[in-house]
């Protein structure tokens, strides 16, 4: 995967395993993100005939090839707060959203400043695909670096002491995780409560049932583990099902990975059983 910006000729090439090439030119939001609305972050090859010239590229090969592109495309923001400003980044782009005039010292300095942040104001959208700034959440905003304000932080607002682009991304999909995470085992303690209580439940898990509720148009929301690709894939397809993808070990994902990393939850009470 090769990223390229120079002059008007800003292009983004794509080799496949059989030798094909992919161009594609950038549209003019692309562009604009190349040329200075978000810092690509790798080593940035410049022409050896110029080593002044604006112009340059990034390489990205292998497995990391399609990692890559996946981020630059898709991936989602974190938020981060570091002694020189404010962040929106995935672990190959970034753009600094507002500077701050160095680390933050009290757990006040912390709030008013992440109370401050909104879309666009002064959030930027670093997407590739529209205009679709971050917004504060229960997990995406932390601080980097060292601090003592750790232990202080309330759980919407983390804290890592490397300031590694590699290792905050790490951190911000450990927190992601735990989010959903938690988010799906409220879900089956809302069906075993159901159950409990003698009611068709409004959510369920398995495999066979997610078939039949998808299938049937009944499925409002998908909690599914990440080895489920063909079943991701399908509903993200559909387009009108909020799916959460969840990653890591089984084993180590509470209730969501004991009734093996699928949860769902209906738009109705409905007894799938009855669907066929």
């Amino acid at each position: 995967l090769l990223y390229r910006a120079a002059g008007e000729q800003d292009l983004l090439y794509r080799a496949a395993g059989d030798g094909k090439v992919e161009i594609t030119e950038l549209t003019k939001r692309q562009k604009g993100q190349v040329t200075g609305g978000c810092e690509f972050l790798g080593l940035k090859v410049k022409p050896p005939e110029d080593p002044t010239s604006k112009s340059w590229c990034v390489v990205w090969s292998e497995d990391e090839a399609q990692i890559a592109w996946d981020d630059i495309m898709a991936a989602e923001p974190c938020i981060y707060l570091s002694a020189d400003g404010v962040y929106a980044a995935t672990r190959y782009k970034r753009a600094l959203c507002k500077g701050l005039s160095g680390p933050l010292k009290t757990l006040k300095d912390v709030e008013k400043v992440v109370s401050e942040l909104a879309p666009d104001k002064p959030l930027k959208s670093i997407s590739f695909v529209g205009n679709d700034p971050p917004s504060v959440n229960a997990y995406n905003t932390f601080l980097v670096g060292p601090s003592a304000l750790g232990p202080t932080l309330p759980a919407a607002v983390g804290h890592i002491a490397s300031t590694s682009t590699g290792d905050i991304y790490d951190y911000f999909l450990k927190r992601r995780s735990a989010h959903t995470v938690a988010e799906a085992d409220k879900l089956i303690a809302q069906m075993l409560a159901d159950i409990a209580k003698g009611l068709t439940p409004l959510v369920s898990t398995g495999k066979k049932e997610a078939g039949t509720a998808f299938k049937n148009s009944l499925m409002k929301k998908v909690y599914a583990h990440e080895s489920m690709k063909k079943f991701i894939d399908a509903v993200a397809a559909d387009g009108t099902i909020e799916v959460v993808v969840i990653t890591g070990e089984l084993e180590e994902l509470g209730d969501f990975g004991k009734y093996g990393g699928l949860v769902f939850e209906l738009f109705y009470r409905a007894d799938l059983s009855a669907f066929g």
